[in-house]
Formats: C-alpha cells, structure tokens, sequence
C-alpha cells in the first residue's frame, strides 16, 4: 500500500471518528436533564432538581444541601413533579414506576406510594394541614383528581363538574342528537386535562391544557372557570403551570409549538388580567426530556416572582409587574449550577467541534488526493491483493464471478486494483449492519421501528447496487468503463439542491414574518385542513388542532420548494418554455398533496407519524417524478425518493433541529427563530436528500445511457 492511500485512509479513519464523537455527544445531550423543577415549602425554602441533584436552598438564596437522586434519594428515573409538607417532608412523584415518594426532611426514605396509570405526567399538592393530598393525572382531555388521606387511603375522585355553561346536545326532529354535537356531554359535565395543580384558600386550582384555568372547590363543585385568551388576542392559549400568592393568580402559557410563552397575573376577585413577562426558550431542546415536556415552573412570594430558565440554567427573579430582578440564589448556587452543568458544556462543545474537524479533515483529503496525485505504482508480487482477488472471483462470465461481484463488490474493487474504492465499500456494509440491528431490534422489542428497516433497506439497496455496477465496471465487465469521478461533478450534484432549499427557506421566513403580523392567513389554512379531517371522520376537533398547525404553517414554502426541484431536474433533463413550466406547476401540485397527505395520515395515526411520513412522502413525491420524469429517470427513483426522505429524517432528528437552534438562537430574537427554525428544518432537510437522491440516480443513468450510445 503506497503512501498516498495510506494518508487517505487516514483521514478517513479521522473524519468517521469526528462524526461518531458529534453524534455520541449528541446523544449524551439528549440524556441531560437540565434545570426542571421547583416547589416552595410552606416556610420559604426553595427545591430545585436539576440534572441528577436535588437543592435545597434558603428563601434569601443561600444552598442548604445538595442530594444525589440516586445515591441520595434512591430515584434512577424521570420525576413528575415534587411537593413540600408543613414540617419539611417532600413527595417526589416518578414518572416511569408511577410512584410517590415520601422523604424526611434530611432526605431519607419514609415511604412510597403508586399511582394509577395516565397517558402523560401528574402532580402533587396537599391542604394547609397536610391531611388530605391531591394527585392530579393528565390523561388525553379528561384526568382525574385522585384525594388521599395523611395515611395514603383513597378518600375520593374528581373526573368531572357541572358546567351550567356548556349547552345540552341539540336533537333533531326525530328526536335524535344532532351529529354536530352528539359529542357535547350530557346534564352539563365538563372535564379538565390537569397541567399543574395547586390548592389555596380550601379551592384547587387547575391549570386546565383545554386553555383555561379550572377552580373547583374541595368537594368537586365548580367555584370558576378562568378561560385563556382568544387565539385572536394572544397566542399564547395554552396553560402549564401556576401559582397562587394573595389576590393574585399567576399563569403560564405556551404557544402551539411549545418555545415561546407568557407569564401573565389574574386579580380573582376583579378578573382582570395583568402581562407580567414573555417566555423564551433559546434552545427548546431543553424542554424536552426522552420525550417528555418540562414546562419552566414558577413560585409567587410576597417579593418576587421565580421562574425557571432552561436555557440559561437559572432561576429568575421578577417584580410583580414582570421587572428583571436578578438571578436567584448567591455564589452558592450558582456555582452549584455551573459544576453540575459542565458535562452539557463540554458535550456541547465536542458536538459542533467535531463537525468542525470533520469539515477540516475533509477539505485536507481533497487536498491530498488532488496534490499527490501519480500514477499507480505496478504490482511486482504474485500473491498481491489484486490477484488473489481476481483467482477468488473466478474468469469472467462464470457464474461464480457475477455472483461475487454482486455480493462483494468491494472483492471486485480489490481485483481491479482500485484500493481506495474498495476500502469505500465499509460504507455500504455499515448500512448493512445497521440494517440488520434495525430488522432484528423492530422483531424482538419495538415493531414501530420496521419503518427505520424499511428506509435502510432502500438506502441498502441504491449504495450495494451502486458499489457492485462500479465493481464491474472497474474490472471492465461488458466492455463499459467504470465511472470516474470529478470534483466539479460531485460540488455540482451537493450544489444544485441549495436552489430549491433556499427558495423553500426564504418563503418560509417571509411566512412567519407576515403570521406574526398577521396570522388571519395560517388560521385560515388550519380551518380549511380541519374541514378536510372532519369530512373524512377520522378525528374529533379537539384532538386535530395539533395535527394541522405545522402543515398549515409550512404547506406554502414546502409547495414551492417542490416546485423548483421539478423544475431543476426538469432543466437537467432539457426541458424548456412551457415544458418546464408545466412540470414546475405539477411539482407545486404535488406539494400541497403531500402535505395534506401527511396531515391526514399523522391525524390518524398520531404518534407513528414521525417514522412513516418519510415512507408516505417519499413514495409520493418518487411515483410524481416517475411519471413526469420517465424519460429520464428509472423506477428506481421511488426506492431512491424513500431513501432521501428516511435520510432527511434521521439528520432532522439528530443532528440539523439542534444545530439551528443554536446557530439561530443565539444571535437573533430566540422567541421567532425557534419556532421557526424547526419548521425551515422540515423543509429543508426533506427537499434536499429527495434532490439529492434524484439528482445521483440521473447521474448515474445518464453516464449508462452514453455508454450504451457510444457502443
């Protein structure tokens, strides 16, 4: 092995260890809990948990202990919520075993307790006296209220109120209920989705998800309700969390996509409403732990205002008429939120640091192999590689020959001479191997990954039949020559796709400019998707308003940017004039199809969709390019289209959604570019791997078709 393929190995070797330090990283991130919850005890003293430690810290700011969750406090899983007693006992509520645990004021165990199962997280509160605790479990829009006794004896439930305001089904004139509202329940009972709970003054208060805020007395009886602002007022509708300090009431609430929020105070004796301050999450990420939300909590004192910061890892301080304080907590605590925080630093750091080495090593390989450049050197030994590997291929036109070739195709590359593309043909195996532990993982534990086979089997299928084409080729099978490689063929084909992306980019920007202007336009396009559900009957209207918030808010930008993908690949197989024209105009047809496709399927399907809308949309959008392209373009380009949109949807979920956040969160208006960079994610990253995947298999059909025509 000369030099040349030495050092280019090398590098190799260092750019798919930089990309496996990014993506380990990656994950450890996702693994980081943060700063998540905070409770108040009656005599002032704050509890915080962030990462793996639970702080105990004095109403002034000063930290009183630090305990281990699992060291200390025996917890090795998520918490749901925690509650401070009146003689310094905590509950801690778990999340996975669906417990509570009772802990002396030093931190040893008293007890435990179970709770009853609920789709989502619960919460804990007690009364004054401590002899009556109130569990709160959230359960798909109609939770329940569990009360117990200070012996943990069920004393009773609350499911339901009467709600003298909502309406008795209408009846038609055959005495049957209407259609329309044969969903409204009967003799006026309403229901609550608990977010938070607090209890205060012999009232529980309810932070209701349905956008309001349920108060009910101790008995279950309805005292009000305090419903959200309209969504033509604030977007800010949805309510989290709660507390309660005096007269005064005071509120989060979120938007639909969960990265912007408000704080805002409610006078329960004079209902008015009062904006203390808006909520922004810099990197949103941090709301999210496996999969679960952890909404910023907040404690009203007789001073100030505590508010949980995920992003910056601190607790604020603000005045009651939302004034910046300060940080809250000496260098005690602050000291203790940087030490404990350090291993998300230093992951951070190493993820987008080895993209960055990544990046260098690889502009050094093309460098390389441009600058050392020379002919191969002769192979003088009998028993080198390239003719051991010619006598176990075999002679040509045997049967055992093809057969190796197609299996092995790295086998061919060796036989041929051509090292570096042999030492290439790790990446298909590794697509192999990654498609085995997908299959073997979805048959033993979870099904729902079949779809991540499926993608790898597409993916597996183009690269091993790229490798074994380029294999004979290379041994000169059938008189064709193997491809060759250029550099400003290669920039062109990574290049090209930039133009629909952008345009896709640059029209979804301009969107969420004018939504926040004026979101008459969004609204109106989530009616007309919410008709289109409602006339297939496949979900009520409650639960389809979150399915049709990102189609409604992207379907524009994402049309068009199919639009100008038709029309490139159009331009690359010479189409002109109103030929190109037309083909534009059916990609933009095509757009808006998939996209009311999609939100159709993730309606019906809620919680899959993430992993079969890539199969759908790639399936779509690969038969379109067939049928307008099939001149130019084999069926292979259905198999090719699921690979690029199953790709498109393993770097959204890895690696792109993070790193715009934190290359757009930090340098403009977080509260915009969160939620706006999540929604160009999805545009972005689908339009360009579906041009891609295109754009390789027009390459490589083309550079057969001229062969065949030069023979």
């Amino acid at each position: 092995m000369d030099k040349k393929t030495t050092l280019v190995i090398t590098i190799l070797i260092v750019i798919f260890s930089f990309v496996f330090a990014s993506l380990w990283a990656n994950g450890e991130l996702r693994n980081k809990k943060g700063l998540t919850h905070m409770a108040s005890s009656p005599q002032g003293t704050i509890y915080l948990t962030i990462e793996d430690y639970l702080l105990k810290v004095s109403p002034e700011g000063k930290l009183l202990s630090r305990m281990h969750m699992k060291d200390n406090l025996g917890i090795d899983e998520r918490i749901t919520d925690i509650c401070v007693l009146n003689d310094g006992r905590f509950l801690i509520g778990l999340g996975n075993s669906h417990q509570i645990k009772a802990y002396s004021p030093d931190g040893s165990v008293i007890d435990s307790y179970n709770v009853e199962l609920s789709d989502y997280d619960f919460s804990i509160t007690s009364n004054t006296s401590n002899d009556l605790f109130y569990i709160a479990l959230s359960n798909r829009q109609r939770g329940q209220i569990h009360v117990f006794d200070s012996s943990w004896q069920k004393v009773s439930s609350i499911s339901d109120f009467v709600n003298p305001d909502i309406p008795k089904p209408a009846v038609d004139d055959d005495g049957y209920e209407d259609e329309m509202t044969a969903d409204i329940p009967q003799d006026h009972n309403d229901y609550f989705d608990p977010a938070d709970i607090a209890y205060h003054d012999n009232r529980l208060y309810i932070a209701d998800y349905r956008n309001r805020i349920v108060i009910l007395n101790t008995d279950g009886t309805l005292d009000k309700i305090i419903a959200s602002p309209e969504r033509e007022i604030s977007q800010y509708i949805y309510t989290v969390r709660l507390a309660r300090d005096g007269d005064m009431l005071y509120i989060v609430t979120y938007d639909d996509n969960h990265d912007r929020g408000a704080i805002t105070a409610v006078d329960i004796n004079r209902d008015e409403r009062i904006h203390i301050a808006d909520i922004t999450i810099e990197d949103s990420g941090r709301l999210y732990f496996k999969g679960h939300l952890h909404y910023p909590d907040i404690v009203a004192r007789e001073s100030d205002i505590l508010l949980i910061d995920q992003s910056a890892v601190s607790v604020q301080r603000l005045s009651h008429d939302g004034k910046y304080i300060g940080l809250f907590g000496d260098a005690s605590v602050q000291n203790a939120f940087r030490e404990i925080e350090r291993p998300y630093t230093i992951f951070k750091i190493l993820r987008f640091g080895s993209i960055g080495g990544a990046f260098f090593a690889l502009i050094v390989l093309v460098l390389v192999y441009r600058v050392t450049k020379k002919a191969p050197t002769p192979e003088k030994n009998l028993l080198s590689i390239p003719i051991s590997a010619s006598r176990i291929l075999g002679q040509e036109g045997h049967l055992r020959r093809k057969t190796l070739i197609i299996a092995v195709p790295g086998l061919g590359q060796l036989a041929a001479g051509k090292k570096l593309r042999a030492f290439l043909f790790a990446l298909p195996c590794a697509v192999l191997l990654f498609f085995l532990f997908s299959f073997i993982y979805a048959s033993v534990k979870h099904f729902y990954f079949i779809y991540y086979v499926i993608y790898t089997a597409t993916f597996l299928i183009l690269i091993w039949a790229a490798a074994a084409r380029d294999a004979a080729l290379s041994l000169n099978e059938g008189g064709l020559k193997p491809w060759e490689f250029h550099l400003k063929g290669i920039l062109a084909r990574i290049l090209i796709p930039l133009i629909p992306v952008m345009v896709g980019a640059i029209a979804q920007i301009l969107w969420e400019i004018n939504s926040i202007r004026d979101p008459t336009l969004s609204l109106s396009l989530q009616d007309i998707l919410k008709e289109i559900i409602l006339y297939l009957k496949i979900a009520d209207e409650g639960f389809m308003t979150f399915s049709v918030i990102l189609p409604a808010s992207s379907i524009i930008a994402w049309s068009l940017s199919i639009c100008t993908m038709f029309v490139c690949i159009g331009w690359e197989t010479g189409a002109r004039g109103i030929d190109l024209i037309t083909k534009g105009f059916f990609g933009l047809l095509i757009g808006m199809l998939s996209a009311i496709l999609l939100t159709i399927i993730s309606t019906t399907y809620a919680g899959g969709s993430l992993f079969y809308s890539p199969l759908v949309k790639g399936t779509l959008i690969g038969i379109s390019l067939f049928v307008v392209f099939k001149r130019s373009l084999s069926p292979l380009v259905m198999i090719s289209s699921i690979a690029g949109a199953g790709l498109a949807n393993a770097v959204k979920i890895y690696i792109t959604a993070t790193l715009l956040r934190t290359m757009l969160g930090g340098a403009f208006d977080s509260s915009f570019l969160v939620g706006t960079s999540a929604r160009i994610n999805n545009i972005v990253s689908d339009i360009y791997f579906l041009h891609l995947s295109t754009l390789l298999l027009l390459s490589a059909t083309k550079s057969y078709k001229a062969e065949i025509d030069t023979k």
